[in-house]
């Protein structure tokens, strides 16, 4: 619990009643309403995947965080604080509610435990600094990049909308054929195809599954590739598919496809940085990201 010079704040567990409050510090943090704390069903969706805590001061939520447990590790997918509370340690307490430090217990906020944490972090200046102290290292950058798909088809891939179940099998096929074992994510696919103009999509080969993941109209939500090899191309055709006048993606800056899209005519809008614990080994050859990866 944090004590300022007006009012106790308390990090807690969030609830049903604190969805408003939430999307109301998302939208003031400039986030759009789809896979943000402005979307009832994203916050849905991070508390039976993960964590979801609140900062309250006065009664009023101030802040927010997240965490979803996947395969890789443990997920640090949002983290935010109404501006004008910036600076008062209310980050760093959220954090620690979701990642308690060292030796010390999960408690109530981290209902399991997963042997590495990381998170994309913002170019805000209290950001990536507020990371590093808690033990993450920076990494790459994540890109955002927006283009026209690229006319040609990918040499030999093609694309099949798919129901999400299956999308969400044919990924953990994959990732156990790389070593990758834990929960099949039926629920994120679930919710990434939920909206009109959504897919869930394999990307074949000749020789069978090449990728799996979810489209929106004019977006690449998330994809999954069984090799680097192939992960340009099995890109590419995803972008296809989501179709609209221009695609919208975020990708690793190691990963193969990001020369062929910026050849292609695609632009960087923006860029996280991903950092990590040491030893956590996260993707940025295979794997388009972050789709709570």
């Amino acid at each position: 619990m944090l004590q300022d010079s007006a009012t106790m704040v308390r990090v807690r567990p969030a609830g049903p009643g604190d969805v408003e409050a939430i999307r109301e510090v998302s939208l003031a943090a400039g986030h759009g309403r789809v896979d943000s704390g402005a979307d009832p069903s994203y916050v849905r969706l991070l508390g039976e995947t993960g964590s979801v805590v609140v900062a309250e001061a006065g009664g009023v939520v101030v802040g927010w965080g997240a965490v979803h447990h996947g395969r890789l590790g443990t997920l640090l997918s949002d983290l935010f604080v109404l501006a004008h509370r910036h600076g008062e340690g209310i980050g760093k307490a959220l954090l620690e509610a979701l990642w308690p430090p060292a030796g010390e217990p999960a408690g109530e906020h981290t209902p399991e435990q997963s042997t590495g944490r990381y998170t994309f972090s913002s170019q805000h200046p209290y950001a990536l600094p507020l990371y590093l102290r808690s033990g993450l290292v920076a990494t790459w950058p994540l890109l955002y990049l927006q283009g026209r798909a690229p006319a040609d088809r990918a040499d030999g891939l093609s694309t099949r909308a798919v129901e999400a179940s299956e999308a969400a099998d044919a990924e953990a096929g994959l990732l156990e054929r790389r070593g990758l074992g834990g929960r099949t994510r039926h629920e994120e696919y679930e919710y990434w195809t939920e909206q009109e103009g959504s897919a869930a999509l394999l990307v074949l080969g000749e020789d069978g599954l090449v990728a799996a993941g979810a489209v929106r109209r004019g977006q690449l939500v998330h994809l999954v590739c069984g090799d680097e090899e192939r992960a340009a191309a099995a890109t590419t055709a995803a972008v296809q598919m989501a179709g609209g006048d221009e695609v919208e993606l975020c990708v690793p800056a190691p990963h193969p496809a990001v020369g062929a899209l910026l050849s292609a005519g695609f632009r960087l809008t923006t860029y996280d940085i991903a950092a990590a614990t040491p030893g956590t080994d996260l993707p940025a050859t295979w794997v388009y990201a972050p789709g709570l990866s």
